[in-house]
């Protein structure tokens, strides 16, 4: 199954670009022969939805004919090393595992157009408020929609695209992610990259998000063949909490952070946490492995039980 994309703006910047100062610009470089089939093809929706803000250029493009201003883009690691001078924010599929973060550096092109999806999503609830502070209830109202059809557009296509490659079956388990919904009020990034470390070899990736609404739009978008593990500070509201707590693809909901009062849903320290993370992916995968071996599927049936096994031996 092949898509048709790229039906938005290509260009070179042999000649000055202009850019409207009052919206966002979407520019993305040397990603066109970077991006697989599902990652492609989720680029594609946003184009169709997102009208002239995403443009792509080639590696050989000369920022400074870019207006910098309401600027983001979406780079290969090859092309960030070029570049000179900084342009407000800007995200980078990246080669160098090691430096991989999932915040502003993805492993692989699905995470990126994902990152460019929310952060169209951003900019059309910004500009939503702001039709609606100056009383254009009707602007207000369309930009809103438009903003939510966002991810749901999205949704469609993972899932098109989702059941024609892999057609799910038993010889293609659930991709296991852990992520983590940073406090609202203290981070500790320390703890969070220990954690990631930790589970490095057991997990299919490492997630994490600052906003808790951005987070379960993408665990929705992927609830095709995912187990989430989820760890959210202890700050946020129980609705939020509950909210997570319904979706199909999330194994468990973990509450973390230190409390003014005893609370027994809320694990306040680190050792607490990696053991009760452990004990629950343990379990999650010694019953995949059960699962697999009854169905006769003794390669995949292992390598559930060899992660099982690496659990064990793991140190606090």
């Amino acid at each position: 199954m092949k898509f048709l994309i790229r039906n938005y703006q290509k260009i070179h910047l042999n000649s000055p670009i202009v850019i409207n100062s009052t919206t966002t610009q979407f520019v993305l470089i040397d990603l066109s022969t970077r991006l697989n089939e599902l990652a492609s093809a989720m680029l594609e929706v946003l184009c169709s939805l997102t009208e002239d803000s995403i443009i792509e250029l080639e590696m050989n493009s000369n920022l400074n004919k870019l207006s910098k201003e309401n600027l983001v883009l979406f780079v290969s690691s090859e092309f960030a090393l070029t570049m000179k001078e900084q342009f407000g924010k800007i995200f980078i599929l990246e080669n160098d595992k090691s430096k991989i973060d999932n915040e502003k550096r993805f492993g692989n092109g699905e995470d990126l157009i994902y990152s460019l999806a929310d952060e169209i999503y951003r900019c059309y609830m910004k500009e939503s408020k702001e039709y609606l502070q100056n009383g254009d209830l009707i602007n207000a109202k369309l930009k809103e929609e438009k903003a939510n059809e966002i991810h749901h557009e999205l949704k469609k296509i993972y899932k098109s695209i989702s059941s024609l490659q892999t057609q799910i079956s038993i010889s293609n388990p659930p991709l296991t992610k852990l992520i983590w919904i940073k406090s609202k009020i203290q981070i500790n990034h320390i703890e969070i990259e220990k954690i990631e470390n930790h589970f490095s070899e057991v997990i299919s990736s490492f997630l994490v998000f600052n906003d808790p609404l951005i987070c379960h739009q993408r665990i929705l978008d992927n609830e095709i063949q995912t187990k989430i593990f989820l760890i959210i500070d202890s700050n946020y509201d129980e609705s939020i909490i509950n909210d997570f707590q319904k979706l199909s693809n999330v194994k468990i909901v973990i509450r973390y952070g230190q409390i003014s009062s005893e609370n027994e849903t809320i694990i306040d320290n680190y050792d607490d946490l990696c053991f009760h993370l452990t004990h629950e992916l343990l379990t999650h995968y010694n019953q995949l492995g059960s699962f697999y071996s009854s169905k006769q599927d003794a390669k995949t049936a292992k390598d559930m039980y060899i992660k099982a096994q690496l659990l064990c031996q793991m140190d606090f």
